[in-house]
């Protein structure tokens, strides 16, 4: 029995791995969604569980955040983690007693370039090892203290890429008394791989692995996974070894991709003093599973009842505003109106999204949404950007009756299908993903789902929207009027929220992960 990749589904690139005793923590990159820079905790590398996010809010004066590749690394009886926020202060770090928080305020490092790490050394010193000018494209190092974030020598080319000309995503580490760089290369999409080389110093040179690259999907387009790199070394408890790295899944030969790149988890073996990866990890998604026991995490609700005082760490928005745009009213979260699509586009406001990322191919979303007064609207959407998403959306027509549409966004082309009439305030709305499309329905009132609309998939593919996002699932409200004509009120309100996945090796994998847990 083994265990299906990718271990994080949706949008969780960059993966960063660290280890506490038994324990292990994973920080992955988020971009634009608030909180940022999300840790998950797992026993086993396989089950991970979301326990906290390192970041609240931008780092910048302004309402957008913009996050890449953090590492995180246990040290000195602390987490550090060193992030970029690429609209802020730049490269930066913060650190926390526990990994749930509080972390500290993020203290600015430098403002060039991004893909910072630490390598904690056995003598005492700290390197910070980032990616370097976007001309010469090399990778630079210094030593820093992490505490106070600053430099104590000064930043000094240590490589360039070991099979492209261009290197990214570095980490430095101390193995049995030799010094390996890990980089990623090939920019990072279809030719995107993971490097490795070696040197009796943390400055170099080094030198390359003969296998470069040790970790790369470059052997044919119908592969499941494509894109694997921007990979993180570690060993278990148990001394294997192992590397976690981004892929993107792609359930045909020509398919885009939307839902973002995942996390991945392989074995590592070592033969003449070099890290290899079985070819099986990169070109199928069932894998043997870790001579760990295995400890899975209790399965959360399929529907979120809004019933807390706080929202559901999986829920994230989509940038800062300065009033509140939700609101807990335990049962149900009340969504105050935003900005209009048009007014995203042309002013650069922040919109009302609060969503989950889409951790599924097939999956279902289903919501009940009471609408307030006019002109107010509110309801599902599918959002990769603001200049690509689709919404699923209900505005009143009368003082009880609704009006039901499919707006679809793509690029600078804007739709809206015929309105479908219902009777009263509130209304059930549903999407149905397959790998090609989304349905989008309405709750009749015989009970039957009415289809609104559909849209396809790879109009939201990351490679057409050029983002590194991936698909949110969740909720969106507008005011229905222009933001300067006053303050918005409550849309809408949402009574539930329900998603659930339909991909088929989702079922056999919590089959066979019960299985794991009762024969360990």
């Amino acid at each position: 029995m083994g265990y299906l990749n990718p271990v994080l589904r949706g949008m969780n690139a960059d993966p960063s791995v660290c280890r506490r005793g038994d324990d292990y923590y994973l920080a992955t990159s988020s971009f634009e969604t608030l909180p940022a820079l999300p840790i998950y905790h797992s026993r086993d590398l396989v089950h991970w569980r979301l326990v906290g996010h390192a970041l609240e809010q931008p780092t910048g004066s302004g309402p957008r955040i913009c996050t890449y590749a953090p590492t995180i690394r246990f040290a000195r009886g602390r987490f550090y983690l060193v992030g970029t926020d690429v609209t802020g202060i730049g490269n930066f770090v913060v650190s926390a007693a526990e990994v749930e928080g509080p972390w500290s305020e993020p203290v600015p490092i430098d403002a060039d370039m991004f893909d910072p790490s630490l390598c904690f050394s056995a003598d005492g010193t700290v390197y910070y090892t980032r990616r370097g000018s976007i001309a010469d494209k090399d990778i630079v190092q210094a030593e820093i203290d992490p505490d106070t974030g600053r430099l104590l020598s000064p930043l000094r080319p240590i490589a360039t890429g070991f099979v492209s000309d261009d290197a990214e995503g570095p980490h430095l580490y101390e193995i049995d008394r030799t010094w390996y760089l890990l980089l990623a290369e090939g920019g990072s999409r279809a030719l995107h791989m993971a490097t490795i080389g070696r040197s009796p110093s943390p400055w170099g040179p080094f030198e390359p692995c003969p296998q470069n690259p040790f970790l790369a999907q470059h052997h044919a387009w119908w592969h499941p996974l494509l894109g694997a790199g921007h990979a993180e070394l570690f060993e278990a408890h148990d001394g294997s070894w192992w590397t976690t790295f981004l892929a993107t899944r792609h359930p045909s030969y020509d398919a885009l991709c939307h839902l973002g790149r995942e996390t991945f988890l392989a074995p590592v073996s070592w033969a003449d003093g070099w890290p290899t990866v079985p070819a099986e990890a990169t070109r199928q998604l069932e894998l043997s599973p870790p001579g760990l026991t295995a400890h899975p995490w209790p399965s959360p609700a399929r529907r979120d009842l809004f019933s807390s005082d706080h929202l559901d760490r999986r829920w994230v928005s989509i940038g800062r505003t300065d009033q509140p745009r939700w609101t807990l009213t335990s049962p149900g979260l009340a969504l105050v109106g935003g900005p209009s699509w048009a007014e995203v586009s042309a002013t650069g406001a922040v919109p009302t999204v609060l969503a989950r990322r889409q951790e599924d191919l097939c999956c279902e979303a289903t919501t009940r949404v009471r609408l307030g007064p006019e002109p107010a609207e509110a309801g599902l959407i599918t959002y990769l950007t603001s200049e690509y998403h689709y919404s699923l959306v209900a505005r009143r027509s009368g003082p009880d009756r609704l009006e039901i549409v499919l707006r679809k966004q793509v690029g600078d082309l804007s739709v809206e299908s015929e309105p479908i009439v219902v009777a009263g305030t509130a209304v059930t709305l549903r999407l149905v993903a397959d790998a090609d499309a989304y349905r989008f329905e309405v709750l009749g009132p015989a009970g039957n789902w009415v289809e609104v609309g559909r849209g396809l998939t790879r109009l939201l593919g990351g490679e057409l929207a050029q983002t590194w996002n991936g698909v949110l699932v969740g909720l969106w409200a507008g005011s229905g009027q222009p933001q300067s004509a006053g303050t918005a009120g409550t849309a809408a309100t949402a009574e539930w929220f329900d998603y659930v996945g339909l991909d088929p090796g989702r079922s056999e994998q919590g089959e066979r992960q019960s299985r794991i847990a009762e024969s360990s």
